[in-house]
C-alpha cells in the first residue's frame, strides 16, 4: 500500500508539470530585456554556460558520494547523480531582481537576469541529454563525456531552431490575420496557443520542449510583438505575467502538500527515509554554494579584464575626442565596465536560490514510483525550500548593504573624475603636456 499513493501523486504531478511549466518558461523568454541582454550576450552566455556546468559537476560528484554511502540506488548511482546535478544547477533569480533597481544598475541587472535565463536553459538541455544517455552507461569515461557534449549541442540547437521557427510563424500569422482589423483577445490567444504548440512539437520530436518554448517566447517578443496592436501588447504582457505567477504558486503549493502526504512517511522505515532526504538535501545545498562561490569570483575577474580592455576603435575615439572632455557616462561606455567584487557578490547571491523550474524538473525526471525517487524528490524540495525561504529572507537586507556600498563607490569615482577634469582644464592646452617656452621679443 505504500506505493499506491505515490504512484497516484506522481502521475498527477507529472501531468500537472506538463501544464504548469510551459507558461513559466514562456514568460521567462517573452519578458527578456533584449537590448541589454544581447549587448552583454557574450559575458552572459559565458557565465550561464560554464557556471551551470561547474554547478552540475560539483553537485553530481557530491550526490554520487552520498548515494553510494546511503546505498539508495544500487546500480543507478551514475544516472541519479548526473540528473540531480542538472536539476540543482537551475537557479531562480526572481528574489534578487525584484529588489534591484533596473534603471540604476542596468548592466548588473541584465547580467543577473540573463545569466539566470541561460542557466536554466543549459540545465534543462543537460538534463534531457543525461536522461537519454545515462540509461546506456554506468560510469563516466571520456567517450561518455564526448557523447554527452555532442548530444547536448545537437539537442540545444534543434530545440532552439524549432522554437525560433514557431515564433517566426506566429509573427507572419498575426501580421496576416490581423492586418486590417485587430482583436486583442484573439491575438493574445494565438500567441499562447502557438507557444504551447512549440512545447508539444518539441516533445513529439523528443527534443527539449522547455527550451523550445523559451526561445519561442524570445522570438515572439522580438518579432511578433511589433505586429500586435497596443491593446494586445499590454494584454499579452499582463496575461502571461499573471499566468506565470499563478503557475509558480500552484507548483509551490502542490510541492508542499506532496511532502507531507508522501507515502514515505506512511511506511515502517519512514525515519530512515527522512534521514536520507535530510542528508542528501544538506550535501546538495552545500555543493551548490561551494560551486557558485568558487566559480563566480574568478569568472568575474576574467570577464572584468576582458570588458575593461579597450579596443582599437575605442582607443581612437578616446584619443580624438580628448577623454577628459567627455561626459562620465560616455567615458564609462568607451572605457568598458569592470565587474567589481560587489557586482560579483550580487551575481553570486542571485544564483544561489532554486525555484519552480528545479521543482518541476525533479518531479518530471523522478516520476518512477520507487522509494529512492521519493527521497530524491523530497531532498530537492528541501533544497528549494531552504534556498527560497532562508536565502530569500536574507536577500533584502544583504542587497541593501551591498547597493549602499555600490552607490558610495560610484559617488567616489564620480567625484574623482570631476576633480581630474577640473585639474586638466586649468592646465594650458599643449600637445605634449609640457610648459610652453617663452618666445623672445
Amino acid at each position: 500500500m505504500s506505493r499506491t499513493p505515490f504512484r497516484a501523486s506522481s502521475n498527477a504531478m507529472l501531468c500537472a508539470v506538463q501544464v504548469l511549466l510551459p507558461p513559466i518558461i514562456f514568460y521567462a523568454g517573452f519578458s527578456v530585456k533584449k537590448r541589454m541582454f544581447f549587448r552583454n550576450f557574450a559575458i552572459i552566455f559565458t557565465f550561464g554556460f560554464f557556471g551551470t556546468l561547474t554547478s552540475a559537476a560539483a553537485v553530481s560528484a557530491a550526490a554520487a558520494a552520498v548515494l553510494k554511502t546511503l546505498g539508495m540506488v544500487p546500480g543507478a548511482v551514475f544516472q541519479s547523480a548526473l540528473a540531480l546535478g542538472a536539476i540543482c544547477a537551475c537557479s531562480d533569480t526572481v528574489a534578487i531582481l525584484q529588489i534591484m533597481d533596473q534603471q540604476a544598475y542596468p548592466v548588473l541587472h541584465s547580467l543577473v537576469f540573463g545569466e539566470g535565463i541561460v542557466n536554466d536553459a543549459v540545465g534543462i538541455v543537460l538534463l534531457s541529454s543525461v536522461h537519454k544517455l545515462a540509461s546506456h552507461h554506468t560510469s563516466l569515461t571520456l567517450s561518455v563525456v564526448l557523447e554527452l557534449l555532442l548530444s547536448f549541442v545537437s539537442l540545444f540547437v534543434s530545440s532552439l531552431l524549432l522554437g525560433v521557427a514557431v515564433g517566426l510563424v506566429s509573427a507572419l500569422m498575426v501580421r496576416g490575420i490581423f492586418a486590417k482589423r485587430h482583436d486583442c483577445d484573439r491575438e493574445v490567444l494565438l500567441l499562447a496557443l502557438l507557444g504551447y504548440l512549440s512545447y508539444l512539437l518539441a516533445d513529439a520530436f523528443e527534443l527539449s520542449a522547455i527550451l523550445s518554448v523559451f526561445f519561442c517566447g524570445v522570438t515572439m517578443s522580438h518579432y511578433t510583438w511589433h505586429s500586435l496592436s497596443p491593446a494586445a501588447q499590454a494584454l499579452a504582457l499582463h496575461t502571461f505575467r499573471l499566468a506565470s505567477g499563478l503557475m509558480e504558486m500552484i507548483l509551490y503549493a502542490y510541492s508542499g502538500i506532496n511532502i507531507w502526504t508522501s507515502a514515505l512517511w506512511q511506511a515502517g522505515d519512514s525515519r530512515q527515509h527522512l534521514t536520507q532526504a535530510l542528508s542528501l538535501a544538506s550535501i546538495l545545498l552545500l555543493a551548490v554554494v561551494i560551486a557558485r562561490v568558487s566559480f563566480i569570483y574568478p569568472a568575474a575577474a576574467a570577464a572584468s579584464w576582458i570588458m575593461a580592455k579597450p579596443r582599437k576603435h575605442t582607443q581612437k575615439v578616446l584619443q580624438d575626442s580628448q577623454q577628459h572632455l567627455l561626459h562620465p557616462q560616455q567615458q564609462q561606455h568607451h572605457q568598458g565596465r569592470r565587474i567589481s567584487m560587489l557586482d560579483a557578490t550580487v551575481m553570486m547571491w542571485g544564483g544561489l536560490c532554486r525555484g519552480a523550474i528545479t521543482l518541476a524538473l525533479a518531479y518530471h525526471h523522478f516520476s518512477i514510483p520507487t522509494s529512492a525517487h521519493q527521497v530524491m524528490v523530497v531532498a530537492v524540495v528541501l533544497v528549494v525550500l531552504v534556498s527560497s525561504v532562508v536565502l530569500g529572507t536574507v536577500t533584502g537586507p544583504l542587497m541593501e548593504i551591498i547597493m549602499t556600498s555600490h552607490k558610495q563607490q560610484q559617488h567616489n569615482r564620480h567625484e574623482a573624475r570631476q576633480q581630474h577634469q577640473q585639474q586638466h582644464l586649468t592646465q594650458p592646452l599643449l600637445s605634449n603636456g609640457q610648459q610652453q617656452p617663452h618666445l623672445p621679443r
